[in-house]
């Protein structure tokens, strides 16, 4: 028997089809339950199908930025920041100048770097390298670089991070 004492409940109701008071006490036919349970499954499935159709790297732009990575590293490593720099999106090359992009990228320390990992979703690919590199006495140190490419008007384009 329920009794009704000086207490706030409080229901949230999300319905899909019929609107249903989680509060009763009322019992739920067997039918009812699995219809509501294939229901949810159904959209769970649904849900992570778009999620994994999403996350499918693309091939053949990970091999283009991949390319493209390297290209822009090596003339990094030959001391051609100019040249490097047209690597850059138009909207990064609005935001840094030539000058503080000379800054950054002196290719004084740098002595190799090898590409480790590109990822590609839609029009966004992450590359993930490991950078050698000498700082004044110190030889072959190492460090993982990340960037992050887009595609704009059919061409790859490095982001200029921090």
């Amino acid at each position: 028997m329920l009794q009704e004492h000086n207490t706030v409940v409080k229901t949230y109701g999300f319905c899909l089809t019929r609107m249903t008071r989680f509060t009763s006490l009322r019992i739920v036919k067997a039918g009812e339950l699995v219809s509501r349970w294939l229901l949810a499954v159904g959209v769970g499935l649904t849900v992570g199908a778009c999620a994994v159709v999403d996350s499918v790297p693309d091939e053949d732009a990970a091999k283009v930025v991949s390319e493209r990575a390297r290209q822009r590293w090596d003339l990094v490593l030959k001391g051609r920041v100019e040249d490097a720099y047209a690597y850059l999106s138009p909207a990064s090359r609005a935001a840094v100048s030539i000058e503080a992009f000379r800054k950054r990228s002196s290719g004084r320390w740098w002595r190799k770097l090898d590409i480790d990992k590109v990822d590609c979703r839609q029009d966004t690919c992450q590359v993930r390298m490991t950078a050698e590199y000498d700082l004044y006495e110190i030889k072959g140190l190492k460090r993982s670089i990340d960037e992050t490419w887009i595609k704009d008007a059919g061409t790859w384009w490095y982001v200029a991070g921090k």
